[in-house]
């Protein structure tokens, strides 16, 4: 009885601290919709956001003229004055009339500069900003081969170091503007050059500060989550436990009640799945699948899984509404070159009462697969 007291409490106090965890909001990452980048799974590689900078950079077809260029001068311009007040010298710049813009372009070391603008300045100095483009690198370059490739005066060049957060650049001659900074610069700016930009391309500049902002947000709450785990941490792994240890009896469950129905039981050693061989002379078994995937509806689903000779007729069984009706199960197309899914079941435990385990999946065994199976063998399989 005095043990029975202690489990009893010990179970009180998981839970209080399983209830006080899933009462808190857990960061999770933002859904907003998919820009093209993402869908092309490129929006986190540094060289292509280069290019974009660089295309809107340059005055061409997009009709933007001097919107970024402009926009990042009003910030080095701002961020040099917050930043570095003790060098007076700087900013230097005006808006120039032309200018070049060049990516990947090779230091005095080998190294490589992603983008470089340059221009002549109306008193003859050449004026050159460079950016070091960071996504989710960590900066490790060598700003000064960086800074020193141009040659010239110090006051005529000027380096950004371009990130999602904010960061230190750790030059004196290097200042650092967020992504956001930037595309938020272009957003207060670009008012009077809409009517002249052409609208494919204002479309794909939304498009890029989409992705940018996904990026930029979605680092955010990985920080966010971080901090989460940390404070939490002892939560939320005897949480996972109890989930891992409720997977394991859920699979035992099923095996044991495959065994009552003198069915045979594969894959022992899986850790998230079972199957069970109904009739040894076709080749088809019922899987048992405990959901690790949080967008799965059910924690645990069976499916009448076909391999082998039966592979061929896939489509046919999947397309056998009698047989699926018949049985309420719910057709699945999910497959690969050895098997596929044909129907299923999902299961969230809800109508199990005060059954064991054992005693819920023998049910679900015996009043509806075990009819399910039988009548695939006798009125479908069996015929010619």
């Amino acid at each position: 009885m005095h043990n029975k007291s202690v489990l009893n409490a010990s179970f009180s106090e998981l839970e209080k601290d399983f209830q006080s965890l899933l009462e808190k909001d857990i960061p999770t990452p933002v859904t907003a919709r998919s820009s093209f980048l993402e869908i092309a799974q490129i929006q986190h590689y540094e060289v292509v956001n280069s290019r974009i900078y660089s295309f809107y950079l340059q005055n061409t077809e997009h009709g933007f003229r001097d919107l970024f260029l402009k926009s990042l001068i009003e910030l080095i311009h701002l961020k040099w004055v917050n930043t570095k007040p003790t060098k007076p010298e700087k900013p230097f710049f005006e808006l120039p009339g032309d200018w070049n813009c060049s990516t990947e372009v090779a230091t005095k070391k080998g190294n490589r500069i992603d983008l470089w603008i340059d221009w002549d300045s109306k008193e003859g100095d050449r004026k050159t900003i460079l950016i070091e483009n960071k996504i989710f690198h960590f900066l490790r370059n060598d700003l000064e081969d960086y800074f020193d490739t141009p040659g010239g005066k110090a006051k005529d060049k000027v380096g950004v170091l371009l990130t999602l957060g904010e960061q230190n650049a750790g030059h004196e001659h290097f200042i650092n503007i967020t992504h956001e900074e930037w595309l938020s610069q272009i957003r207060k700016n670009w008012g009077e050059y809409i009517p002249d930009a052409d609208d494919r391309h204002l479309l794909f500049l939304k498009d890029f500060m989409l992705n940018m902002s996904k990026l930029v947000k979605n680092l955010e709450k990985m920080h966010d989550f971080i901090q989460y785990y940390i404070q939490h941490r002892e939560q939320i792994e005897s949480l996972l436990t109890a989930r891992n240890n409720f997977a394991a009896k859920v699979l035992d469950s099923f095996s044991k009640a495959g065994e009552h129905l003198k069915w045979g039981v594969l894959h022992k050693s899986a850790n998230h799945y079972r199957a069970l061989q109904v009739n040894p002379a076709y080749d088809f078994k019922l899987t048992g699948v405990f959901n690790n995937e949080p967008v799965w509806k059910y924690p645990f689903y069976i499916v009448l899984e076909i391999f082998g000779k039966l592979l061929p007729q896939k489509d046919a069984l999947r397309g056998n509404e009698g047989f699926l009706t018949k049985f309420t199960l719910e057709r699945h197309d999910w497959g690969q070159s050895t098997y596929a899914h044909i129907a299923g079941v999902g299961y969230d435990f809800q109508d199990i009462g005060n059954k064991d385990l054992i005693t819920y999946f023998e049910e679900q065994l015996d009043q509806t697969w075990k009819p399910a199976c039988d009548y695939l063998v006798t009125e479908i399989l069996s015929k010619p």
